[in-house]
This record gives C-alpha cells, structure tokens and sequence, in this order.
C-alpha cells in the first residue's frame, strides 16, 4: 500500500495512514520537522499524534511522509 517516502497528500491516504497505524515523518519547506509517528486522530485541518491528543500539526502548512 505505502513505502517509504511516499506524500499522504489524499484524504484517502491520511485515512489508511490512521486505520492502519502507518509511521509518519513531518516536513516543513523541505526540511526534517519530527518523527511523528502513527496518527492518532485527524481533523479537517490537523493530524493528531500520540495520546491525548498530544503532539498536532496543521495538515495544510506541513507535509507528512511515510517511515
């Protein structure tokens, strides 16, 4: 389904990212940001990682690629 590198850019693809607790990696302007991790919840505008809520990143400003 995914390998690595690969953009979630779809709303598709930031679903099966959470249904099936794909590793993300979380890029700014190119550059490294986090390690991110599995997500843990999406919004229109934002993608959760981490419990409670934790760790969130506007999904329009950053680019989120696949570990």
């Amino acid at each position: 389904m995914f390998k690595k590198g690969d953009v979630l850019t779809a709303s598709v693809d930031f679903d099966n990212a959470l249904y099936f607790a794909v590793a993300v990696e979380i890029w700014k302007d190119g550059k490294f940001v986090d390690c991110g991790g599995s997500i843990t919840k999406l919004t229109e505008d934002e993608v959760y990682f981490g419990y409670d809520d934790g760790e969130h990143y506007p999904r329009h400003t950053y680019e989120f690629r696949v570990r």
